[in-house]
């Protein structure tokens, strides 16, 4: 802890529900679970600090991603139906699949909650989430830390999501290999174009050559029925 010049250094200390604790520096970071508080001066009065649940943006959160989910659900189906883009593609159907099942596995590492269904949320037949907010509300008086542990958790849900798209999305990921596989299929449709295209162009050249020997051949033939015709006519 800085001093000022002449006196020793010692360490800052202040108070928390009775409990002394020390810190090298006037920042303290383990005193509150979750909280940094920084000592800016030397007092004995005593500083009550009321420390409330974000419920409103947790909230607020859970409802965005569901909207986001949704809209890749809707995206999956309109890019796979029939005579889409992506119709009859199998990667799309394992992610999706995959998605659904990170939703639905059980995480025993999270406290009172085990999944994101204990939150509010809710899957319907088609695979769409929606959200009730006031089971979510129950679940915040239950445990808010617990439910800040399943999702944002060394292994909650954000991070399993996470891991799992970027075995889809990352440098070596699923789509990157479709993209590849795409491009090629493109470029071999344009190579087999392009040679039936010089296969035609041939076709056409040799027709030309043997309609042109046709037509030589029957104005030969035409001059000599015209000269058979004069000379039986004189006979």
């Amino acid at each position: 802890m800085y001093t000022p010049l002449g006196e020793q250094a010692r360490d800052a200390v202040i108070t928390v529900d009775g409990i002394q604790i020390r810190s090298e520096t006037n920042t303290f970071d383990n005193a509150v679970a979750g909280l940094s508080i920084e000592a800016l001066a030397v007092t004995d009065k005593t500083t009550k600090v009321d420390v409330s649940f974000d419920q409103k943006t947790v909230q607020e959160t859970i409802e965005e991603f569901i909207q986001s989910y949704n809209e890749m659900v809707n995206l999956f189906k309109q890019s796979t139906g029939k005579n889409a883009t992506l119709d009859g593609n199998s990667m799309i159907r394992n992610l999706q699949s995959s998605l659904s099942t990170q939703l639905m596995t059980g995480r025993s590492d999270s406290g009172v909650f085990t999944s994101i269904f204990d939150l509010g949320v809710k899957m319907d037949n088609k695979g769409m989430l929606s959200f009730d907010s006031a089971k979510f509300d129950d679940a915040v008086k239950r445990g808010y830390s617990d439910i800040v542990s399943l999702m944002t958790g060394e292994k909650g849900l954000a991070q399993s999501l996470e891991n799992l798209l970027d075995n889809y999305t990352g440098t070596r990921g699923m789509t990157n290999s479709l993209k590849e596989s795409v491009r090629d299929s493109i470029d071999s449709t344009e190579t087999r174009l392009e040679d039936y295209e010089d296969r035609m162009v041939r076709y056409e050249e040799s027709l030309r050559d043997k309609f042109t020997g046709l037509d030589s051949r029957l104005a030969n033939m035409n001059a000599q029925g015209n000269y058979l015709n004069t000379v039986l006519a004189q006979m």
